[in-house]
């Protein structure tokens, strides 16, 4: 895990080739297909925790995408899972107490996420599958685009491999404090 500061108050958590790995206990899950794209993405799992002040409050998500990729797919699978029910608090968070992140991904976020993988992904990668498998959201912090663009900045890091931290920087701080 890689700790980094994004702009002067916003940090971010980045996980490459890995994310936080507890499960979460979906209820149910979109899906969408779309043909698939020229490119091998150079990682297939990541994961990106991140607050961002945003004057009296602050934005905050976690998500974790993972993929299974290979040309002999002509299509790509995105999948987005939904809880019904709050999981488990999230005590590794960057967010501070009042906020008491919870394991899952409310369902009334899947349709921003999706949107979100869909922008980022159509023409460009390869066939297989591409999912959300973790998320931590915030009852206050927390909202569908927050989280859609922490799914976007996703499947850039997806796609753009192992950077250094002001790589991660650079690419981030346009997608998540704009």
């Amino acid at each position: 895990m890689r700790t980094l500061e994004l702009g002067r108050f916003g940090r971010a958590h980045v996980w490459l080739r890995e994310y936080h790995s507890t499960p979460m206990d979906a209820s149910g899950v979109v899906s969408r297909v779309l043909s698939a794209g020229p490119t091998v993405p150079r990682i297939h799992a990541v994961g990106i925790e991140a607050l961002v002040p945003r004057g009296p409050f602050s934005e905050y998500g976690l998500i974790g995408l993972s993929g299974t990729f290979g040309k002999e797919h002509p299509e790509l699978r995105l999948e987005v899972p939904w809880t019904q029910v709050e999981g488990a608090a999230w005590d590794a968070t960057l967010a501070g107490s009042p906020e008491s992140p919870k394991l899952g991904l409310p369902q009334e976020y899947t349709h921003a996420i999706m949107e979100a993988l869909e922008v980022a992904a159509m023409g460009r990668l390869i066939g297989g599958a591409l999912g959300v498998r973790t998320a931590v959201h915030a009852a206050v912090g927390s909202s569908p685009n927050f989280m859609a663009r922490l799914s976007r900045a996703g499947v850039e890091l997806m796609l753009r491999g192992d950077l250094t931290d002001d790589e991660l920087g650079a690419l981030l701080e346009p997608l998540l404090l704009r």
